[in-house]
């Protein structure tokens, strides 16, 4: 480009000089051709040869004859001045010589004239023949010298017309030859900018294009990818393991393309698969089925890539004006992160049903953050009875929401939307005061126990909060029971800190949900909990054949071991109670013993509880049994 334009440059420098010296040429042409020189020194000839004549007449003394030799001479010394002495821009030598002459004939005929001698007459005669003569030949030559001139300028002029028209079409040429280089030099732009640089697949900006370039009217599907545990996968083997993985995955969504289908990288681990006109979304869950198979079968060869999976969701539509691309690009969206909710490496489909409670999801989300402020959160409190005396030691703290129109939403439910969202960490910290608020009305001898979330773990106020509210209450910190799911302490790199925090300040912390996780003896090795609590899905299969039993036992042992507190979850018969008994547990939690309650009822059922049970409890040492009346303010 750069020798393009600077050879432009010469060329149209050259061609500029080339007109300047054309405008020259043709200037001075036009004045050697309206000018003849020739014609001048001709009449300055005549005119000699006319006071020749006068010269040579018999009368010279005769009065009027001296004054038309004095007009004569007059005319011819004015001539002198007028007679031109270059032809052209070339200087005509013939021309001064003739003048030079010229003048000094003039001077001695009029010296001849006063003298009256005749022989000085008949010399200046002579001498004005042989001027004469001098100026015929002067116009001879001013005649062919002019011509020569005329011919000179218009060989110049057509040499550089002709250069002119050289450089003109060099000039044409260059330029063609630019316009074809920035055209592909933007193609090449193009490219490049719709074009991701690490997988070599259309980019999101080529969606856009697409997108705006039209549908065909019938049949559109669209699938968004996505790749399970990708972070691990980066933290683990590096981004150069994870950048392999988005290639192998390019090279699979491009083996199995068709006509009228596009695999695009959205961005990050996020691809695209669009498949257009008929049967698009049988065709599209064919092309996913088989680059999942693919994606499989290479990753299998290489352990960086052995944990990666693909979550994908799908959504289609038969006509183009029931669904527009990029709205059914938002719903293979939803239909992606479902799949992965529902356990990763699936295919899940945005059905009318499941769009419908997305949307559903997505208003309760949308509601989640002004539940607080609209008093439409509360607290519940379920009892963990002591099995060694039947006494009631905590009550762990339950979050439930009533939506004004939608009516109560479980807990699992809107949850995981609060985490998604981030209110979590307004709606733990309201949890928190409603909790504190209610224990300092609560006996001595109980704690509450509160769950908290990874978001809330990796808050840097939550430490000082939590003092702040113990501080306000008068509440001792051995009295609350933080509990930490093994998901939370995965999820949060900064736990361990967290966790020696609030244990120094002296609150307890439990791990919940024990056994569910992948890695728990890990976490019971590297932090300290007061309390671990079994989950209720081993609880529930303790009294079925199989390990539950011996593995509630271990843990109980373990526990044991550790100096921690077992408390069972999911206790709701007397069979439960029996077997967690047996195997160990020190703490027990169910529907035996009362559902969650709200708070107002709390310390009602204490005073029940501890009047109508607890000595008997204490005394007998035997598995408590219900009394009916704690079941009715249960």
């Amino acid at each position: 480009m750069g020798l393009i334009l600077l050879t432009s440059g010469i060329i149209a420098t050259e061609a500029t000089v080339n007109l300047i010296l054309v405008q020259r040429y043709q200037r001075e042409m036009l004045e050697v051709s309206s000018y003849n020189v020739a014609f001048d020194f001709n009449r300055a000839q005549v005119e000699l040869l006319r006071l020749v004549d006068s010269l040579k007449e018999q009368e010279l003394r005769d009065g009027a004859n001296n004054e038309m030799l004095q007009r004569q001479i007059a005319i011819l010394r004015t001539r002198l001045t007028t007679l031109p002495t270059a032809i052209g821009s070339d200087s005509f030598v013939p021309a001064m010589a003739a003048k030079a002459k010229l003048a000094a004939a003039l001077s001695f005929i009029e010296g001849a004239i006063r003298s009256s001698n005749p022989q000085q007459l008949v010399e200046a005669v002579a001498l004005a023949e042989r001027v004469t003569s001098s100026f015929g030949r002067a116009a001879t030559i001013a005649n062919v010298e002019q011509g020569d001139v005329v011919e000179q300028q218009r060989k110049r002029l057509t040499r550089s017309l002709a250069h002119i028209e050289l450089l003109t079409y060099a000039l044409g040429v260059l330029g063609l030859i630019m316009m074809v280089f920035l055209l592909n030099y933007r193609r090449r732009l193009t490219r490049r900018a719709t074009t991701d640089a690490l997988t070599g697949l259309p980019n999101r900006a080529a969606l856009k294009e697409l997108i705006e370039t039209g549908m065909p009217d019938e049949g559109i599907a669209v699938a968004m990818i996505d790749v399970d545990r990708f972070k691990e996968i980066n933290d683990n083997h590096g981004h150069s393991a994870g950048d392999a993985v988005l290639r192998l995955i390019a090279n699979c969504m491009q083996r199995v393309l068709g006509p009228g289908e596009y695999a695009i990288r959205i961005g990050g681990d996020e691809f695209a698969l669009i498949a257009l006109g008929e049967n698009a979304d049988r065709r599209v869950l064919e092309r996913c089925q088989a680059i999942e198979k693919l994606f499989k079968d290479r990753c299998l060869y290489h352990p960086d890539r052995a944990t990666a999976s693909l979550s994908i969701g799908i959504a289609s539509a038969k006509t183009r004006n029931g669904r527009q691309i990029d709205e059914l690009l938002i719903d293979a969206d939803v239909a992606m992160y479902s799949a992965k909710s529902e356990g990763r490496a699936q295919i899940a489909f945005a059905t009318e049903e499941f769009l419908k409670d997305a949307a559903v999801r997505k208003r309760l989300q949308r509601d989640l953050a002004y539940a607080i402020e609209d008093e439409q959160l509360h607290v519940v409190f379920q009892p963990i009875v002591d099995l060694s005396n039947g006494s009631i030691a905590y009550f762990e703290s339950l979050l439930r929401w009533t939506h004004p129109q939608f009516g109560p939403i479980r807990p699992d439910d809107f949850i995981a939307l609060a985490e998604a969202s981030g209110d979590i960490i307004p709606i733990g910290r309201f949890v928190l005061r409603e909790a504190l608020a209610n224990l300092r009305h609560w006996p001595d001898s109980i704690g509450v126990t509160v769950n908290v979330s990874a978001l809330q773990l990796g808050d840097d106020l939550l430490v000082s909060q939590i003092g702040a509210l113990l501080e306000t209450h008068g509440i001792d910190p051995a009295r609350l029971t933080l509990e930490i799911t093994e998901s939370v302490l995965v999820r949060n790199v900064h736990s361990e800190k967290i966790v020696n925090e609030l244990q120094a300040m002296g609150v307890a912390v439990a791990l919940d949900d024990f056994g569910t996780g992948y890695a728990s003896m890990s976490y019971l090795r590297d932090h300290t909990f007061e309390k671990i609590k079994i989950d209720k899905s081993f609880v529930s299969a303790m009294t079925k054949p199989g390990n539950s039993r011996a593995i509630v036992s271990a843990i109980c042992n373990l526990g044991r071991d550790l100096g921690a507190l077992i408390v069972a979850e999911g206790i709701e018969t007397e069979a439960d109670l029996a077997t967690t008994r047996a195997a160990g547990c020190t703490h027990g939690q169910g529907y035996l013993f009362a559902k969650p309650m709200p708070s107002a009822d709390v310390v009602t059922f204490i005073r029940t509880w501890q009047r109508e049970t607890h000595a008997e409890r204490r005394a007998a040492h035997a598995a408590p049994k219900v009394p009916a009346t704690k079941r009715k303010v249960a």
